[in-house]
C-alpha cells in the first residue's frame, strides 16, 4: 500500500507540470480583442493625367486637392502564438473635399465642395510586438471602400456671381467603390482587460481612375466628379476588450 501512494505521488508530481506546461501553450494560441475606433484624418485628391493640349484651368477637381474625413466604427483584432494578427474592422465615415477657383478673371473666388459617406472595410495582416504595458502592431492590407451619398455645393467665397444656381446645375458627383492599399502602425495600451488603441494609417487608392475624362466624368452639359480620394492619411483611438 506504502509503495503505492508512493507511485501514485510521482506520477502526480510529474504530470502537473506537464498539465500546466499544456494549459500556458494553448492560451498562448490564441487571443483577441474587440471594441470601438473613432477615426480623423486628411484626404488628398491628386491632380488627373490629361493631355498637354488640354487646358484644365477652370475644371472642378481638375488640379490637386484636399479634404477631411470624421467617423467611427468597430473592430475585431485576432492574435496568434501572440506575435501574428488578424485585423478586420467596418468604419462609417463623413468625408469632404472642396477645390478653389478663380471665377471671371478673378472677381469672385467659387470653392467647389464634395460631400459623401463613406463605408470601409480594412483587412489586415499584422505582426505584433508584445510588451507588459503595451502591443505594437504593423499591419498592411486591403482596405474596401464604398461611397454613398453623396452630395455636391458650390459656395462664393468672395466677389460676387450674378447666377450662382446655374454653375451648380453643371456640378455634379457620382459615387465609387474602391479598394485601397493600407498600412498601419498601432499601439494599444493594456489597461486590466482593456486597451487603449492609438493607430496611424495611411491608404492609397489603387482603383481611382488616373485619367481626367474618367475621373472627372467631363460631358458637354456637366462635371461628374467621382467622390472618392487618391490616399489618406488617419489617426485613430478608441477603446477595445481583450479576450
Amino acid at each position: 500500500m506504502t509503495k503505492l501512494a508512493a507511485a501514485t505521488v510521482i506520477a502526480a508530481t510529474l504530470l502537473c507540470p506537464l498539465q500546466a506546461r499544456a494549459a500556458i501553450s494553448r492560451s498562448d494560441i490564441f487571443h483577441g480583442s474587440a471594441g470601438a475606433l473613432f477615426t480623423l484624418g486628411g484626404d488628398l485628391w491628386t491632380e488627373p493625367d490629361h493631355p498637354s493640349w488640354f487646358a484644365m484651368d477652370g475644371v472642378p477637381f481638375g488640379d490637386t486637392a484636399g479634404g477631411l474625413g470624421v467617423g467611427g466604427g468597430f473592430f475585431f483584432q485576432a492574435r496568434f502564438v501572440k506575435w501574428i494578427g488578424l485585423e478586420i474592422g467596418f468604419l462609417f465615415e463623413h468625408d469632404h473635399q472642396w477645390y478653389d477657383i478663380e471665377y471671371n478673371g478673378g472677381a469672385a473666388n467659387l470653392r467647389y465642395h464634395i460631400r459623401y459617406a463613406l463605408v470601409r472595410i480594412p483587412i489586415l495582416v499584422q505582426v505584433v510586438f508584445n510588451t507588459p504595458s503595451m502591443r505594437i502592431a504593423l499591419g498592411f492590407g486591403p482596405e474596401f471602400a464604398v461611397s454613398r451619398n453623396n452630395r455636391d455645393d458650390v459656395t462664393v467665397e468672395s466677389g460676387a456671381v450674378p447666377d450662382v444656381e446655374s454653375i451648380k446645375r453643371l456640378f455634379d458627383t457620382r459615387t465609387q467603390n474602391d479598394v485601397m492599399i493600407c498600412a498601419a502602425i498601432g499601439f494599444s495600451f493594456k489597461v486590466w482587460r482593456f486597451s487603449i488603441p492609438f493607430d496611424i494609417r495611411y491608404s492609397y487608392n489603387a482603383t481611382q481612375p488616373k485619367g481626367y475624362e474618367q475621373r472627372l466624368g467631363l460631358t458637354t452639359a456637366t462635371t461628374g466628379i467621382t467622390a472618392s480620394q487618391s490616399m489618406d492619411l488617419r489617426l485613430m483611438t478608441g477603446l477595445a476588450y481583450d479576450f
